[in-house]
């Protein structure tokens, strides 16, 4: 991505400095450009920069950003201490945590590190500086705080009990040791997770319920990179890398209440209770005239969305198979445009002209709205689980939940199923047209059966709806 932001000039000057080292000592003044800044003799050697603070470290994580530690101290800040009212304002802050913390019994233990962060407000001085904080437990892996916290605060909802909080506290801790990973991850979390990782993959690989949120392949790269790095014990990246999936893990749990005697077992079980889901006629007859189509759809997208959560893999393949049928659908309706404009050009009879027009409207129908919403959802096959839940959100109506979106998607396959079937009418007709008495009495059983099978598919899916909707069968 560097290399993606330099300019012409960025590359003219990159091609410029290949000349040997001993060269660049002696290079005239008047080819220097840029701003007037001297690099200082041997000023990048030094490991420790002499700008920081004493008994601080200056780190820079994984992903590029710097932050600052005071192992004596046990503070980690990503304030720019190198600024000495921000770096006051934050010793200023840390005192005051410390005077808290000497009322509480090991608040501030060895195992216990504490984040500390200087709001950024123009002009701030000692006096009148703030401070965000919280503190981590190492031994514990967790997340907690001197002052009474309320969850709903943090954006935490759903609470069910102490031991169901504290895997999202375990969450926010991976977070925190991944974007500050100076201190390493044991060599027993390390291997428990390697092992949670192969339960997860065997648990994906026999049920279609798994609540697991990795995929098996995605699994088995993650294990490989695990026993790969197993003995870089004191490697920021390994660090970095095994705190967020760690996360990810924590939240899974968080959502799935492990540990609970409610927990969630599989995907499509509700533990906040199930929502009452709409029964509606006219529900049941459009899935009736569109073959089942929305029915199953909906059953689908229910399925997306229990106790308000999504699974980013699950939402993939369902829109994945949504845009394969649009793009069968767009297709069909061409082709069957196509073959309806010939048939047009030969028939002779009202019948044939009505039925073959029919046919070429719901194609066209079909072609638009199969275009439509390609355009819609072309990236949402790679969309991930936050990307997911807001287009969940963004369906589901409020009273109806998703039986309006699964009539719309399962618009173009419908209608190109009814225009082929006014297609097959029409050749019927134009043969009828076109025929003698007895080849006449053929072409209409011929016709009959089509219209025959066709309402009998339209009564079979209407009792699927009502019937099915309605839970008549008990296992």
């Amino acid at each position: 991505m560097l290399h993606d932001s330099l300019t012409s000039k960025d590359v003219a000057h990159e091609k410029q400095v290949d000349a040997p080292p001993s060269v660049h000592g002696i290079l005239s003044a008047a080819h220097h450009r840029g701003p007037k800044c001297q690099i200082r003799p041997k000023a990048y050697c030094i490991r420790r920069p002499q700008y920081l603070p004493s008994e601080w470290t200056l780190y820079i994580n994984p992903e590029g950003a710097q932050y600052f530690v005071n192992p004596t101290l046990n503070l980690v800040t990503d304030t720019a201490i190198t600024r000495p009212r921000l770096y006051e304002c934050i010793l200023k802050g840390f005192r005051e945590l410390q005077g808290v913390a000497s009322g509480i019994e090991n608040a501030l233990s060895q195992g216990s590190e504490c984040f500390i962060q200087a709001q950024e407000v123009p002009d701030v001085t000692e006096e009148h500086c703030k401070c965000n904080y919280y503190l981590v437990d190492h031994d514990t892996q967790t997340e907690f705080w001197l002052h009474p916290i309320n969850p709903y605060d943090l954006g935490i909802a759903q609470v069910t009990s102490e031991s169901h909080i504290k895997h999202i506290l375990q969450k926010h801790y991976w977070t925190h040791v991944e974007y500050f990973p100076h201190r390493p991850v044991s060599m027993k979390l390390r291997k428990e997770l390697i092992n949670v990782l192969r339960h997860g993959q065997l648990d994906m690989m026999t049920s279609r319920t798994s609540t697991f949120p990795y995929t098996v392949a995605q699994c088995e790269k993650f294990i490989k990179l695990l026993h790969q790095s197993l003995n870089d014990t004191n490697d920021m990246y390994v660090t970095s890398m095994t705190a967020r999936l760690w996360s990810t893990i924590s939240h899974h749990r968080y959502d799935n209440y492990f540990g609970e005697y409610y927990a969630r077992l599989e995907r499509d079980h509700y533990v906040l209770g199930e929502p009452q889901r709409p029964r509606e006629i006219g529900m049941n007859f459009v899935s009736a005239i569109f073959f089942g189509v929305p029915l199953k759809i909906n059953e689908e997208l229910e399925a997306l969305f229990v106790d308000n959560t999504v699974y980013g893999m699950h939402w993939q393949n369902f829109m994945g198979n949504m845009i394969e049928s649009w793009k069968e659908s767009r297709l069909l309706a061409v082709s069957l445009v196509i073959a309806d404009g010939i048939l047009l050009t030969i028939q002779k009879g009202p019948m044939s002209l009505y039925v073959g027009f029919a046919s070429i409207l719901l194609s066209s129908i079909s072609l638009v709205s199969s275009l439509a919403l390609l355009q819609r959802y072309g990236g949402a096959a790679d969309q991930v689980a936050n990307e997911a839940l807001v287009e969940m959100c963004k369906v589901e109506h409020q009273s109806l939940r998703f039986q309006p979106a699964a009539i719309l998607y399962s618009i173009p396959k419908a209608l190109v199923n009814w225009s082929g079937i006014l297609l097959i009418t029409t050749i019927l007709s134009v043969l009828l047209e076109f025929s003698t008495s007895w080849a006449a009495v053929i072409m209409l059983i011929l016709l009959a059966v089509v219209v025959s099978v066709t309402l009998i598919t339209l009564v079979i899916q209407w009792g699927v709806g009502v019937w099915g909707m309605s839970g008549g069968c008990i296992l």
